[in-house]
């Protein structure tokens, strides 16, 4: 065992954890079966105190391998909150299903809430289910046009994005950034879809005219009245335009 598991460089945890199929893995099924009548419990005991059946080293073994699956399980969670942290934030926990319910189910089997075992890892827990905090929807609107985005006005105003958005459309209609009204404008996809002009001269038609521009967290808003007459123009007098319209039958 000595020699295996040098050579596969495995730590005293990984050991610890070793069941039938990981002996199996470093082929050691036969030893297993013949010395330690197919029991890893055996085995271990005897790599680390070199007795077999003793109870005190038994219970010491079972208190080892305790601390090392925790210490494993600890790990595990570590890497499921970074993957839908915000920073030192965890925002509305059980939309991410997957990670909810390993969660629960840890917290559960800790005898403690989620948001108790999220902070034991470092994390402040932020839930719209538990959203009790009174907000003025003024400050949204006013730091909302600023440029922050809803992660960084929920920071601020020690709330969640989710709850900031849920704000944004019953008092606003959507995001504070969407020019109103809404039908009088269009966004930079549309306008590419429907005249067929790229992103680029879209944004370098808007500068050199001064146009409105207005940029939400999802789209870019330009004025149909301002951007569409230029649009024309710009196709009327641009040669290179035309001459790549034809080239593809674009109409």
């Amino acid at each position: 065992m000595d020699k295996v598991f040098s050579e596969n460089q495995l730590t005293d945890d990984d050991i610890l954890l070793l069941n039938s199929n990981g002996f199996r893995k470093l082929g050691l099924t036969s030893m297993l079966i013949t010395v330690f009548d197919g029991k890893p419990m055996k085995a271990k005991e005897y790599y680390f105190y070199k007795t077999i059946g003793n109870g005190e080293n038994q219970k010491k073994l079972a208190g080892r391998i305790q601390s090392a699956l925790m210490k494993k399980e600890d790990e595990i969670i570590k890497k499921r909150l970074s993957e839908v942290a915000k920073g030192k934030y965890i925002y509305n926990l059980y939309s991410n299903n997957s990670v909810y319910s390993y969660l629960k189910r840890i917290a559960k089997k800790r005898k403690m809430k989620i948001n108790q075992l999220v902070e034991k890892f470092g994390y402040v827990y932020k839930s719209s289910r538990t959203e009790q905090k009174v907000i003025d929807p003024q400050q949204i609107w006013d730091l909302r046009k600023k440029g922050l985005t809803y992660i960084e006005i929920a920071e601020q105003l020690g709330s969640n994005p989710t709850t900031i958005s849920v704000l944004c459309k019953k008092y606003f209609g959507g995001d504070p950034l969407i020019p109103r009204p809404i039908e009088d404008y269009i966004t930079i996809q549309e306008l590419m879809d429907q005249h067929h002009i790229d992103h680029k001269t879209i944004m370098k038609l808007v500068r050199q005219n001064n146009l409105e521009n207005h940029v939400t967290i999802r789209h870019r808003y330009l004025k149909k009245s301002e951007i569409i007459p230029v649009i024309a123009e710009y196709k009327k007098q641009n040669l290179h335009h035309q001459a790549l319209l034809n080239r593809y039958n674009i109409s």
